[in-house]
């Protein structure tokens, strides 16, 4: 599921490529793949309010994992002008 949605994403099919994640997600709610995927399908679609709390998951589950729940993370502090909120890590 996690693989067939980043293909979609490839092909520019964000919001086909949802259903596919939130199937993970309640599959595997332990797994910080699925919450990190779909911050980054709303992440990619400018849909700030829902990327969010989905980085902030998949930050939780896995916070050796720098460089994708934190990226997006970062990315929507940075997009929505939120500075301040950052921190190094």
């Amino acid at each position: 599921m996690e693989r067939y949605a980043w293909c979609l994403q490839g092909l520019g099919q964000q919001e086909k490529a949802v259903p596919y994640v939130q199937k993970l997600i309640e599959l595997r709610p332990d797994l910080t793949n699925g919450y990190s995927t779909l911050a980054n399908i709303y992440l990619s679609i400018n849909e700030y309010a829902l990327a969010e709390p989905l980085a902030r998951k998949g930050m939780e589950l896995a916070p050796e994992m720098k460089w994708w729940a934190y990226s997006d993370y970062g990315n929507i502090l940075s997009r929505t002008r939120r500075f301040s909120e950052s921190e190094p890590t």
